[in-house]
């Protein structure tokens, strides 16, 4: 029942008389499934999306138990820039910081490169500024990275529309995925190293209170690279920046085009 979309509810509503939750409950669905309809007006996010949550069900595709034993360490990263930041990098180690917005996730990508050298590169954020992206444009001009992908939100090019548009003519709409998203990390990979960032930080500045950790080993860049593989393989540049229709139920009961026809009963036979 996650097929309807916004207009569809708000006529079933309308026409029936009732509460938003007593039509969420003739539905069968929780007021949260409603208020995602309400913020994506033309249909849940498409295929990617879709495949992501299978491929999560799914155990024999994401199995991953870390067997590469790793030395952890915390500092204090609220007071050492993005370059101090990055000499932590160190084979089979992880380092945990937080900072106060005195560098942000681009800053750090820079200096970790400059320890790598170049190497293929994925980005994961939620949203993006234009001087960060033009930063990122800069290290792949530069010859810093042999590619650089990007995973975004569908929602990020209705938010940021010249961004987005700039972040696909940069890089090529090949090497853009779009999926209902809000991980941020990144994956900084050569024949050397295998490197994850984890944050909460967007590519974007971030003068708040924010956390990173510089994690380098086989088998988590491995996993992180083959689950972002997976969503390139089974969605196409034609999706980015798109909302999929799953089939609305006017597709099933060919009723909810015509709101003055509309029923109770024809929402429960639509279940």
């Amino acid at each position: 029942m996650n097929t309807m979309k916004w207009p569809e509810f708000v006529a079933a509503k309308e026409r029936l008389g009732k509460t938003s939750q007593e039509v969420a409950d003739i539905l069968g669905v929780e007021l949260s499934t409603v208020q995602r309809w309400k913020r994506y007006p033309d249909g849940l996010p498409g295929p990617a999306s879709l495949a992501v949550r299978l491929l999560v069900q799914k155990a024999e595709h994401v199995p991953f138990q870390l067997t590469e034993k790793r030395k952890v360490r915390v500092i204090d990263g609220t007071k050492i820039n993005a370059q101090q930041a990055a000499m932590a990098l160190e084979k089979g180690a992880s380092t945990y910081g937080f900072t106060l917005g005195q560098f942000s996730i681009s800053d750090l990508i820079i200096e970790v490169l400059k320890k790598t050298l170049p190497a293929d590169v994925i980005i994961s954020t939620w949203t993006a500024a234009n001087a960060r992206v033009e930063h990122i444009n800069k290290m792949w001009y530069q010859g810093r990275m042999k590619s650089c992908r990007f995973l975004l939100d569908p929602g990020f090019r209705v938010r940021q529309p010249e961004i987005a548009e700039k972040i696909l003519a940069y890089f090529g709409p090949e090497s853009v995925r779009t999926v209902a998203n809000h991980a941020k990390f990144i994956v900084i990979r050569n024949d050397e190293w295998d490197v994850v960032i984890k944050t909460s930080m967007n590519l974007n500045t971030n003068p708040r209170l924010e956390n990173y950790e510089i994690c380098e080993g086989r088998e988590l860049a491995e996993y992180m690279e083959n689950f972002v593989d997976y969503i390139f393989k089974v969605s196409g540049p034609d999706e980015n920046f798109t909302y999929g229709d799953y089939g609305g139920l006017h597709r099933k009961t060919g009723t909810l085009s015509a709101p003055n026809e509309l029923t109770e009963q024809d929402l429960l036979g639509a279940l």
